[in-house]
């Protein structure tokens, strides 16, 4: 069932954590043991050649470095496992909305973008669970390494704020910039993405057609394009990682050039002097943290806009509560109209139909006229526009569609196969009966002779290389073994037997004729020979449900043959 209300993945603040900021703020505080300690021993130790305060101040060194080793390490393992509780739970949330979305939502964009906004997930743990997230802590300590600097070394302390000051107002110009080169790469990348994907899929198609050439122009034009955004985006970066190290040496240079005069001068010690260029340089280390934090910001304000996305996607109608117990059957469509976002005309308009329980269908219609949609809707996988759906009488609308849906079979044309053996394929982890269902259906469907041939029988694997060079009605058949297990009270038959040879149609018509003695059955279908076995026929057409009058029991003839003989047997 899908959660209602389902919340938004909110940006995960690890600094907030007390156990970071214990671990940060004594790191920060033991960071400052080098320059005094250093400032102790340029101007007192040296001097005075007072060894034994050396030793004590050396092996207060060394524990102060394995302290702050130790809190490193105990931070870095707070963040990572922050970190996957983050992705986890947002995983999760994102396989939740898209499990129970719209499906004409889901429809409208392409796989390759629903793609991308899984795989932001992992690129904003990275940013708020990296060194990243504890800019916020390191910030107020830049302000206590300038003190310490006005302490020691007077007014050099301008040094590093001046070039600070520039630092900033360049990473804002910057900043500009690789916003730009970041959506562009990804506009690019995400072109080139869904590309790849309709090529995979329809791989057999391409080469049955000979497109290679011509598939391979269009991949180099996306390829080239991509490659030229994704240029331009490491040359910006490198520009801004390159000038960032710039600075930080200049920082150094800068200081102690001017720190040295002022030595000459007597006006500064050779330790405060030491001590002031430690500390200059880790002043402007939050400052280059805030240009990465910059940098990765640019591109997380596009993935989480991608997670809002994913996380927003319109849910499926509110569930019902109403349990409709064993379904007979009976299907009612008052007035449906249905358009899909974005269309111009109606797919379906003021469709009507009743199908008593226990009775049979067939709906042809030209190739794009909505008969699969029309068993969508009866699925409730989308909703309706305009009307209602009738099941027994109740609105669909307002059963559970948890009871419902167990009891209609649904038959694609083109069924997927999953990652798994053939019996996982047809029972999906279904407990009961399911796997006696399995095995009779395919005695009906001729599927277990074919299977016996295999080495590994049932326990063949299907994977990605399987699946596609499955013969095509190999697989529908598996599919439909998969639909009809368990106790539907409405099949739905969607022209799923186009890969099969005159045997096997004829296995699988003899099937849908035993189902339909004790089954509603509706049948998209061109074959003449599926739709002599249904009672009532109509015609999609236009958007509208026309009767006909149904195939004739022998073989269709032309009319314009018929006109023909009836000339040349007309008397001269």
């Amino acid at each position: 069932m899908p959660r209602q209300g389902r919340p938004h993945a909110r940006t995960p603040a690890a600094w907030r954590r007390s156990d970071v900021l214990t671990a940060s703020l004594a790191s920060n505080l033991l960071a400052l043991a080098l320059p005094l300690v250093t400032l102790q021993v340029y101007d007192r130790i040296i001097p005075n050649a007072s060894f034994p305060t050396l030793a004590v101040l050396v092996s207060a060194l060394v524990v102060v470095a394995l302290g702050d080793a130790l809190l490193s390490h105990a931070r870095a393992a707070i963040l990572a496992h922050r970190g996957a509780h983050y992705e986890y739970h947002s995983g999760m949330q994102a396989m939740d909305a898209v499990l129970h979305a719209d499906l004409a939502a889901f429809d409208s964009d392409a796989r390759g973008a629903w793609l991308e906004r899984f795989q932001a997930i992992e690129g904003l743990r990275d940013f708020h669970h990296g060194g990243s997230a504890l800019l916020v802590v390191e910030l107020p300590f830049v302000f206590l390494f300038l003190a310490l600097i006005w302490q020691f070394a007077g007014t050099l302390v301008l040094v590093p704020l001046v070039m600070i000051a520039v630092f900033l107002l360049f990473s804002y110009i910057a900043g500009r910039a690789l916003r730009r080169a970041i959506g562009t790469k990804a506009d690019h990348h995400e072109r080139r993405l869904n590309f790849i994907i309709e090529c995979l899929r329809g791989i057999h198609t391409v080469k049955a057609l000979a497109l290679e050439a011509q598939m391979q122009r269009r991949y180099e034009r996306l390829q080239r394009s991509s490659a030229v955004a994704v240029h331009e985006f490491v040359w910006v970066n490198a520009l801004i990682q390159g000038l960032a190290t710039t600075f930080s040496q200049a920082v150094m240079v800068a200081f102690v050039a001017i720190g040295s005069l002022n030595v000459i001068e007597g006006s500064l010690t050779i330790g405060a002097l030491a001590a002031g260029t430690m500390l200059a340089g880790r002043v402007l280390q939050p400052a280059l943290r805030a240009l990465a934090f910059w940098t990765q910001r640019e591109g997380m304000a596009d993935r989480e806009q991608k997670l809002r996305e994913l996380l927003n996607l319109p849910p499926e109608a509110a569930d019902g509560r109403h349990d409709p117990g064993r379904l007979q059957g009976r299907i009612d469509l008052e007035g449906v109209s249905f358009r899909y976002p974005g269309a111009a005309t109606p797919l379906l308009s003021g469709i009507d139909l009743t199908v008593e329980a226990g009775s049979s269908v067939s709906i042809s219609g030209p190739n794009g006229a909505g008969k699969s949609t029309l068993l969508n809707l009866i699925m409730g996988f989308v909703v309706p526009d305009e009307g209602r759906i009738l099941l027994d009488g109740a609105d669909i609308a307002q059963l559970d569609r948890a009871r419902v849906r167990p009891q209609i079979a649904l038959i694609p044309q083109e069924g997927v196969l999953f990652t798994g053996d053939m019996l996982e394929n047809m029972t999906l982890g279904r407990s009961g009966n399911a796997l006696d269902d399995a095995m009779r259906l395919c005695s009906e469907l001729g599927l277990d002779a074919t299977l016996r041939s295999l080495p590994s029988g049932l326990d063949t694997t299907i994977n990605g290389d399987v699946a596609h060079s499955m013969a095509q009605g190999f697989a529908q058949r598996l599919v439909t073994v998969r639909a009809l297990i368990g106790t539907p009270s409405i099949v739905l038959f969607d022209d799923a037997n186009t890969g099969l040879d005159d045997d096997n149609d004829r296995r699988l018509r003899d099937l849908l004729v035993a189902l339909s003695r004790r089954h509603t059955l509706i049948v998209i279908s061109h074959r003449p020979s599926l739709q002599r076995i249904c009672q009532q026929h109509y015609e999609l057409r236009d958007g509208h449900l026309l009767p006909q009058t149904g195939p004739q029991s022998g073989p269709r003839q032309d009319p314009s043959r018929l006109r023909l003989l009836r000339n040349l047997a007309a008397p001269a």
